[in-house]
């Protein structure tokens, strides 16, 4: 073959040529990614924000257990007079509302206060619920150890005047009394309060009784010397 006759070749870099009509679909594809990307930031924005909500959650039902387990301040260790009335309640409802918004305030948009409210709203109302319980509890307690201390010091005064009989009277309507309310307190009704009534009753004069044979042994021979006769015990 003659040098005249070879194949000719061709060689270089190819060249791109942009259509009028591609443009547009270059330009949709770019905003279609912008606003995947958009949305994705947005969902991280979200989750994180929820996390943070949940992080002063956290915060708030530590501040919760704090108020009542607390072996100085908390509720949890009040007991008696301290525990009476609705300032007790108030005092430490306040505590926990003080708290919660403090944590409140450090959150840093509307979505992560709203996402804590509601939360919020779930730890406050367990932990008023444990409030109430403990008050309940511990008002029982400090009012049958009352009405007990109501039924001893109503005996011993019997036993300092044996022979007073208006005091017998009124001590003896204070015992009766403290003795009906803590079977209310109890539970009791009906026929059951008063069977308890009837054996608490006994069991409170069988000691008032050994109180006065106490004081009458004591005093037997210095009335029998005046004259004088011990007066009954009368519980009716």
């Amino acid at each position: 073959i003659g040098l005249g006759n070879r194949p000719r070749t061709t060689t270089g870099v190819a060249s791109f040529s942009l259509g009028r009509n591609d443009a547009p679909q270059i330009l949709a594809g770019a905003l279609g990614e912008v606003e995947r990307a958009t949305q994705v930031i947005q969902q991280t924005n979200i989750r994180q924000d929820e996390v943070a909500a949940m992080d002063a959650v956290n915060k708030l039902k530590q501040a919760a257990l704090n108020l009542e387990q607390d072996p100085e301040s908390g509720f949890g260790s009040a007991k008696g007079s301290a525990v009476i009335g609705e300032k007790f309640v108030k005092d430490y409802q306040g505590r926990l509302n003080n708290a919660a918004e403090q944590i409140s305030s450090g959150l840093t948009n509307d979505y992560q206060k709203k996402v804590f409210k509601n939360y919020q709203d779930v730890v406050g109302l367990q932990y008023q619920s444990t409030l109430l319980r403990h008050q309940s509890k511990e008002t029982l307690v400090f009012n049958q150890q009352t009405r007990a201390n109501s039924v001893s010091i109503a005996m011993d005064d019997i036993a300092a005047h044996p022979y007073d009989q208006i005091n017998h009277a009124t001590n003896l309507a204070s015992i009766r009394d403290a003795v009906t309310q803590t079977g209310i307190d109890s539970g009791l009704t009906g026929d059951d309060l008063a069977t308890f009534k009837t054996a608490k009753i006994k069991e409170i004069d069988d000691a008032v009784q050994k109180k006065l044979n106490d004081v009458a042994y004591g005093d037997a021979g210095l009335l029998q010397e005046e004259g004088k006769q011990i007066p009954p015990h009368v519980w009716d």
